[in-house]
């Protein structure tokens, strides 16, 4: 059966002039915050990966302690800090860092006090 009502326009004559259900204005819209949506989401995880790289890197390269590294300056502090022979035969001692700046500073005091 074919449609002879002169009133009735098929859907291929809607497309023909321009007439469609389709709402152009909301699709571009879509479009154009989904696209926004996809950028914003590609920028925040680019920040994401670069701070747990950095989180990363602190936790294995900055914060790693090294043995022998806190050993020797352990070593070094008890060494400034005691006092112990240098030269037992030569009669040279040395003194903790703190007690030789303390005579150090009386020492000068006492030579610009005398006036050399």
């Amino acid at each position: 059966m074919s449609d002879t009502n002169p009133h009735h326009h098929g859907a291929h004559e809607d497309l023909l002039h321009g007439k469609t259900d389709l709402n152009l204005a909301a699709i571009g819209t879509l479009g154009v915050a989904g696209s926004i949506a996809v950028a914003a989401i590609i920028i925040a995880t680019q920040a994401w990966f670069g701070f747990e790289v950095r989180q990363e890197l602190q936790t294995k390269s900055l914060a790693a302690r090294n043995q022998d590294l806190i050993d020797l300056r352990l070593a070094e502090k008890r060494k400034i800090n005691t006092y112990r022979w240098v030269d037992q035969k030569a009669s040279r001692v040395a003194i903790p860092i703190d007690r030789a700046m303390t005579l150090v500073i009386a020492d000068r005091k006492q030579t610009t006090e005398n006036g050399h």
